[in-house]
């Protein structure tokens, strides 16, 4: 019961990973990026940054989701349930009777429930963009660590 109120309520947010490439700009523009000679780094590099700017504009497709999300499920938890949801220190626990009648009030929003396909779109496309650049960050790590190992026999 409690697993399905909770699902509800944060089903419609996506915790967006922060990569502040505020280091590899500067490189960039103090045009020290010549400095890295081994071009495969130096593209993995730019790569890896350009999710940035890229994810940017993809954070506002979500922070859009997450909006309207939040407005649509408007009316879905009682006053109470609302005010509980919102403190993370407590965890209520909500039983069978609670959970249905959640449920209930649910199906009496149409335009909630058409909503959640797009939900659903939203966080598979941040899942395998997250997967990617995790992917490319361990990589990554992989190749500067080979780099400084060179570096440290020379």
């Amino acid at each position: 019961s409690s697993y399905f109120m909770k699902s509800i309520e944060h089903a419609g947010y996506t915790n967006i990973p922060l990569i502040s490439d505020n280091a590899f700009e500067e490189l960039k523009s103090s045009g020290n990026l010549s400095l890295i000679s081994n071009e495969v780094l130096r593209e993995a590099l730019q790569k890896y940054y350009s999710w940035t700017s890229y994810e940017g504009q993809y954070n506002f497709l979500q922070q859009d989701i997450q909006l309207n999300y939040s407005h649509l499920k408007q009316g879905i938890f009682t006053t109470s349930q609302v005010i509980d949801m919102g403190d993370y220190y407590i965890t209520k626990n909500y039983s069978a009777i609670e959970a249905k009648e959640t449920f209930e009030r649910m199906l009496n929003k149409p335009k909630f429930l058409e909503f959640i396909p797009y939900v659903i779109q939203n966080k598979l496309g941040a899942e395998n963009s997250y997967d990617n650049i995790y992917n490319q960050a361990k990589a990554l790590i992989i190749l500067l660590k080979s780099e400084l190992d060179k570096l440290n026999d020379d």
